[in-house]
C-alpha cells in the first residue's frame, strides 16, 4: 500500500520553489521579479484551496524553472 504521508513529486517540486521563491524575495524583493510574484502567490492561493484548484506538477515546475533564471540574473 501506498504510504499516504509520503510526500508526492508536487510537493517535493513545490517545497524547493517556495524554498526558492522565499530566498530570491527576501534578496531582491518584488519588484524585480513581479511576474514571478504573482505567480507565485496565485500557485499558493491555489494550493491552499486545494481539491481541483491544486496546481499541477507542470504548473510547478515551469514556475521553478522561471525562479531559476531569475536566479542565474541576479547572481550574476
Amino acid at each position: 500500500p501506498k504510504d499516504s504521508d509520503a510526500p508526492t513529486e508536487l510537493d517535493k517540486e513545490w517545497a524547493q520553489t517556495k524554498a526558492l521563491f522565499q530566498t530570491l524575495k527576501r534578496n531582491h524583493s518584488c519588484e524585480a521579479m513581479s511576474m514571478e510574484c504573482t505567480l507565485f502567490d496565485k500557485l499558493a492561493d491555489d494550493f491552499s484551496a486545494g481539491g481541483s484548484d491544486t496546481p499541477s506538477l507542470k504548473q510547478v515546475k515551469a514556475l521553478h524553472d522561471r525562479l531559476k533564471a531569475v536566479k542565474r540574473v541576479q547572481d550574476y
